[in-house]
């Protein structure tokens, strides 16, 4: 089955913002904050929970082959960008810790 590139493109035009606030949020300011573990949480909760059974749902139930695909990974950004923004907004997060000096690999 081909994939006409008409019917992407409005999608990676949704996609694309919602990716780059997500590595701004999750790759930067969460990480950088002192919370990489509740990052992985996330990102696992989205892949495992959001992206799999939409794509499937979509792509193969609904009967929208590799466009319902793409479009669970849509949704897969869109709530991995709502966990994380809820996350930052609370700012628990921003627990930054001194370094300790002389510690680690040095």
């Amino acid at each position: 089955m081909r994939v006409d590139p008409d019917l992407l493109r409005p999608l990676a035009a949704l996609a694309l913002p919602v990716r780059v606030a997500t590595m701004v949020f999750g790759n930067g300011i969460m990480r950088g904050g002192g919370v990489p573990a509740h990052v992985m949480r996330v990102d696992s909760v989205t892949v495992f929970g959001v992206s799999v059974p939409v794509a499937a749902l979509l792509g193969h139930a609904a009967g929208l082959g590799f466009f319902g695909v793409m479009a669970g990974r849509v949704v897969e950004e869109m709530a991995r960008l709502w966990l994380l923004t809820r996350r930052w907004r609370g700012g628990g997060w921003a627990r930054l810790r001194p370094l300790r000096q002389g510690g680690g690999g040095e």
